[in-house]
Order: C-alpha cells, then structure tokens, then sequence
C-alpha cells in the first residue's frame, strides 16, 4: 500500500460495518505478516462486540483489555488486542499502552470522541492526547485507521484536528489529503 493508504479515516453511515472493514484489514495484514501487532482501541461498551464480531464473522482471535477481571490481554506480548480506550487514558495506563509497542497497526473506533477543540490543535482530550502519542509513535510503515459513523459532528476545529491526525507529524489538513474514505 502507499503512504497515503497507511492512515486513513473510514467515515461511514452508523451499522453498515465499519468493524468489519477493519476486522478484513486486520485479517490481511496478519496473513501477510503474521508478526504483526495491532492495537484496536473502542469505547468499552463496544470491546467485547468487537472481540465477538472479530472470531465469529472472520476468524479473528483477539484478547480483550477492560477494566475489571474481565479482560485477558497482555499489552506487552499479545499480538492483536481489543482496548477500552477509558480503561486507556485512565491513570497510568497512558503510559502502559504507550510502552507497550510497538504497534504496527492502531485502530481506533469511534474517533469522534477524540476531541481537540482548539482551532489548530491546543485544547486535546485526554483521548485525543492518546491517539495523537500512539500516531506519533508508529513507524514509517505503520498504520493507523480511524473509524466513525458521525466524524463531524458540526464542529470544524473539532474535525480538522481529528484529519490532522492522518498527517504525519500532524502536519495538518493538507498532509492528509486522500486520506479520508
């Protein structure tokens, strides 16, 4: 794949399948390179459908990292990890996750809840500073894939922030121009 298609934004209608697309993406990338890591960050309410949706629709056997006793992965060793991006960005699992890597691919489900409302940047959420270290700290051939049914939610800084992250370095909107699907 080029460059170009290394970050991109998958922005479609709520249900038609967004977990899916990525699930086949994952599914080739781990064909290809079955080394690979790769690190799927949803809102918690969403891990163990995507965990389910990920073994029963193609093959997928992923561990869940949640809070509680209910989550099975280990960070540092597991090859594909579903997260709760709340359990994430809560304490000192920033820098858990963080240190974890590195991550070849990093998918981020519902992106729209990484909210930076500065015009320019400056004003990040604590999710939005996850996903901004997490892009930063891919390699030249890594990937990352944002996710939503709802990216713009009627705010323009709130959505050129969220492009930005497609950019490399967050070089702003015009480094990620084709980016968006």
């Amino acid at each position: 794949p080029t460059a170009r298609r290394r970050r991109v934004l998958t922005a479609e209608e709520v249900g038609l399948g967004k977990t899916i697309e990525a699930g086949m993406i994952v599914r080739r990338i781990v064909e290809q390179t079955p080394q690979a890591r790769v690190l799927y960050l949803a809102p918690a309410r969403l891990v163990r459908n995507v965990a389910s949706e990920f073994r029963d629709k193609l093959g997928l056997d992923a561990r869940c990292w949640i809070a509680g006793g209910q989550g099975d992965a280990r960070l540092d060793t597991d090859r594909l990890v579903i997260a709760s991006i709340h359990k994430a960005v809560f304490g000192e699992n920033r820098e858990r996750v963080l240190n974890s890597g590195p991550w070849d691919v990093i998918i981020i489900d519902e992106c729209h809840h990484l909210s930076d409302w500065g015009q320019g940047g400056g004003k990040p959420n604590q999710n939005y500073k996850l996903a901004q270290a997490l892009a930063d700290s891919l390699s030249s051939k890594g990937r990352l894939v944002l996710l939503s049914g709802t990216p713009h939610q009627g705010s323009l800084n709130r959505f050129e922030n969220l492009v930005r992250l497609l950019s490399e370095g967050g070089k702003g909107g015009d480094g990620a121009a084709g980016r968006a699907i």
